[in-house]
């Protein structure tokens, strides 16, 4: 089922209710789980395989094709390591040209642009119910508020440790995400997806940063 792009779009309601009303009707009527995967989809759905640099290689970008995909580009990787005369396709090559100022590529750029700053400055209204997912300013920073269950709130710090891009909140997966590359974190701000592989800071209490904030 494919869904908005990682943290920059808001998520809808209840994203799996297509897919769980699909599944009914093949008979599954309790499912066991429901979960989110995370694809790489580059200009013309074409993936990115070659060397980079000395002895360096990659192979990413598979589009929702990775079983079929990274078989190709372990054959062509394989084959250029053994013979560098072997030739990728320039539609395929991790250098390729065409594709770092095409229309898309700039249009992807202005929109992480506008959510690094824009986000920045976002927080929810203060006449709103807090609950998980609210966003507060403290101290110049941008806070989301955690509710658990059981236990005490929390908050998490929601500037992502990879390169300061600011985070939302993903109410489907309860996960926090970064619009600019793609890291996720749980909701008590482990790392759960990379570029980042640094939790983010967490504060247990919603007075331990600041003692008016109820």
């Amino acid at each position: 089922m494919a869904g908005p792009a990682i943290g920059i779009h808001h998520y809808p309601k209840d994203p799996y209710a297509p897919l769980l009303q699909t599944a009914k009707t093949l008979g599954v009527h309790q499912p066991l789980a429901c979960w989110s995967a995370q694809d790489l989809i580059p200009r013309r759905h074409l993936p990115f395989i070659g060397q980079i640099q000395d002895h360096y290689w990659i192979a990413s970008g598979y589009s929702k094709w990775g079983y079929t995909w990274a078989m190709i580009a372990a054959e062509m990787i394989s084959a250029q390591v053994q013979d560098p005369a072997f030739v990728i396709p320039e539609y395929l090559r991790a250098r390729r040209k065409g594709d770092l100022f095409s229309l898309y590529t700039l249009g992807n750029a202005a929109t992480l642009t506008e959510a690094f700053f824009k986000d920045r400055f976002t927080v929810t209204p203060e006449n709103q119910p807090r609950r998980t997912g609210t966003v507060v300013r403290l101290h110049g920073r941008r806070y989301g508020v955690v509710i658990p269950e059981e236990g005490l709130e929390f908050l998490v710090d929601l500037t992502c440790p990879h390169m300061g891009c600011p985070l939302h909140y993903n109410p489907a997966d309860q996960t926090w995400d970064c619009p600019c590359h793609g890291s996720r974190f749980t909701l008590d701000g482990r790392s759960l997806y990379s570029p980042s592989n640094v939790s983010l800071q967490h504060y247990p209490g919603v007075n331990s940063l600041h003692p008016n904030l109820k």
